[in-house]
């Protein structure tokens, strides 16, 4: 059964854990094959927070924050998970945050300044990234582009 989950995705421990014990696998059975499965590398927390907090960041345009707050939801060790998003650094984020808002400021362009600025920094927001990070980026992107608020 870990072995048909696996062949789909990878998993934390603790998410497989929790499919083998919700299909009635008994918890000491389930915790004994993800002991062989961590030895043989099957299940290792550390590569996949590695692996997600990249993929999340370029894939999603997530935050750091946001990264580490979903790692920390799949059950993922706080070590691993501050290891994992120390590699995301803050020229990464600022660009995944960069790419992000200009994909955004496309499909609000047609709207007064304000109205994108306020638009394309909820969005970001919820992507996690900080204030000041907004701010400052949308100061940058949007300096160029026609004021029509009359600011």
């Amino acid at each position: 059964m870990a072995l048909r989950y696996l062949d789909r995705r990878d998993y934390t421990e603790a998410e497989l854990r929790a499919k083998l014990t919700g299909r009635g696998v008994d918890d000491d059975v389930a915790g004994a094959v993800l002991e062989r499965f961590g030895q043989v590398g099957l299940v290792d927390d550390r590569r996949y927070a590695e692996r997600y907090a990249v993929s999340r960041q370029s894939l999603r345009s997530l935050s750091r924050s946001s990264v580490r707050r979903e790692l920390q939801r799949k059950g993922v060790d706080p070590d691993i998970v501050a290891e994992a998003t120390q590699a995301l650094d803050d020229e990464s984020e600022y660009a995944a945050a960069s790419e992000f808002a200009q994909r955004r400021l496309r499909s609000v362009a047609r709207h007064p300044r304000d109205v994108q600025y306020r638009r394309v920094g909820a969005a970001l927001a919820r992507k996690g990234f900080s204030p000041s990070l907004v701010h400052r980026l949308l100061g940058e992107l949007l300096s160029g582009a026609g004021d029509d608020t009359g600011e």
